[in-house]
């Protein structure tokens, strides 16, 4: 019996430590289901081109180019520190260029963090980007509603009253081929990635990076052979999301 008291406080200290293991693993995993999206619900051939990490005035205004040469259009996630260290005019024309085109921008957060564990860090960063792309819209009827993505695509348990907080209902993911390592992946692989993958998550992840212009006109190319239509966030162009589908 006095081995057994002896051994209690070591047998509390053990179960606590797992109680608290066991929290953080609950914590931090991931759910897929209850707020991400990553595609248009349709019975349509429809995708979505979503480009993240601008603005960068050079990269995006190249991708324009290609969208308005195919006539299509994308939705762009900025990051707010970007929009902030870039020209204050130059901003305004990239917004009104995309907007005008019947594109669409949407918040990345303001710093590109990694946010487990700091949702107030979170919810101030989404408010912050949210108030810097209003703050750079040309003129607007309406409410603009920003679609939300987060940085990596991260997504944890405890992140849906962050959703609650900044009055949002989802958060946007969709498909990443690792486009950025452009140099060791290449532009086939990276086109037929996106290919062999937008039956299942039709809004497709790239990003605002000098290797965009390499691929993207042949994703565009090859969706369009395949009869796929191409969605925006933006309310006001024919090809509002919407007019599709609904995102699941």
């Amino acid at each position: 019996m006095k081995t057994v008291l002896k051994k209690l406080p070591y047998i509390f200290l053990a179960l606590l430590l797992f109680g608290f293991f066991m929290s953080l693993v609950l914590y931090g995993a991931k759910d897929t289901n209850s707020y991400v999206v990553n595609k248009i619900k349709s019975d349509k051939k429809v995708c979505m081109l979503t480009f993240d990490d601008g603005p960068n005035l050079d990269y995006d205004n190249e991708i324009m180019d290609i969208l308005q040469e195919n006539e299509v259009e994308g939705t762009f996630f900025y990051v707010g520190k970007n929009i902030e260290k870039n020209d204050n005019n130059k901003v305004k024309q990239l917004f009104k260029r995309i907007l005008d085109n019947g594109s669409y921008i949407g918040n990345h957060t303001y710093s590109h963090s990694k946010y487990q564990f700091r949702e107030s860090k979170l919810i101030d960063e989404i408010n912050k980007t949210d108030s810097l792309i209003k703050a750079n819209l040309p003129k607007w009827e309406g409410e603009y509603h920003i679609p939300v993505r987060m940085s990596y695509l991260q997504f944890y348990l405890g992140m849906g009253k962050v959703l609650n907080n900044i009055n949002r209902s989802n958060f946007i993911e969709g498909y990443l081929s690792g486009d950025w390592k452009f140099d060791s992946i290449g532009k086939e692989k990276i086109v037929t990635r996106y290919m062999n993958n937008v039956s299942g998550k039709n809004i497709l992840v790239m990003h605002s990076t000098k290797y965009t212009k390499e691929y993207l006109p042949e994703v565009i190319k090859e969706l369009k052979e395949k009869e796929y239509s191409f969605a925006t966030f933006n309310p006001k162009s024919k090809n509002y999301f919407k007019n599709y589908g609904e995102l699941a």
